[in-house]
């Protein structure tokens, strides 16, 4: 029987022809070492995941219109990033909302996420169907985002409530903010693989985790 994987961070689907490549070929260096995937999460879905205020809805990104899709397709990359920070800025200050942005507040969003049983149940059955949780960090770990956010916040999720074994890979670790930097370096020491695509971020963490080194899996066309 495959290892069934959930991929977290797809970005398959990104405008961004580099990051659409990486994704494409993470998924086919996974199915080559027999691995299934057996869900992922979007990029889009991280940007907009749907664990903000009162929303009862099991969906985790709420549905989207085809005209959105095509704007979202060919919105230029700078243009999606400012206007997910900005809205990341502005949320920031909202006390319902379960992604938590600092390192304090994990304990908190943990006891919400498994008090209310009623709330991202498509979610919740998905990690728990997986053997293993691969996250293609890719450039996500730089700025303050809700991409970034919500990715660490699934990878606490995945590893200490869920109890599976998690790898973050493909990616560049620079965190230009204070809060990100604190959560990266309070979570990376008890994940289980961490691999970068550039020897900076190898020298820039390795006094808190250990990583190696592995070329960005673009290179794999």
């Amino acid at each position: 029987m495959s290892m069934k994987v959930m991929l977290i961070n797809d970005s398959s689907s990104n405008p961004n022809w580099g990051d659409r490549a990486a994704s494409i070929a993470l998924q086919h260096i996974l199915a080559e070492s027999g691995a299934s995937l057996c869900g992922s999460i979007s990029e889009d879905a991280l940007s907009r995941i749907r664990f903000f205020g009162n929303s009862t809805h099991d969906e985790l990104v709420p549905s989207e219109s085809n005209v959105a899709k095509a704007i979202r397709l060919v919105t230029p990359p700078l243009i999606k990033q400012f206007a997910e920070k900005i809205f990341c800025i502005w949320s920031r200050s909202d006390d319902d909302a379960v992604v938590p942005t600092v390192w304090s507040r994990y304990g908190e969003a943990v006891n919400r996420w498994m008090r209310e049983t009623d709330k991202w149940v498509e979610l919740k059955q998905g990690l728990e169907a997986a053997d293993v949780i691969i996250v293609h960090g890719d450039g996500s770990i730089a700025t303050r985002s809700n991409v970034a956010f919500s990715m660490m916040f699934l990878v606490y999720l995945a590893k200490f409530v869920m109890g599976k074994p998690v790898g973050i890979v493909n990616h560049t670790v620079d965190p230009s903010d204070n809060d990100l930097d604190e959560i990266v370096r309070n979570l990376y020491p008890s994940l289980d693989v961490i691999t970068f695509r550039e020897t900076q971020s190898v020298e820039r963490c390795k006094d808190f985790c250990v990583g190696r080194y592995v070329p960005d899996s673009g290179f794999w066309f």
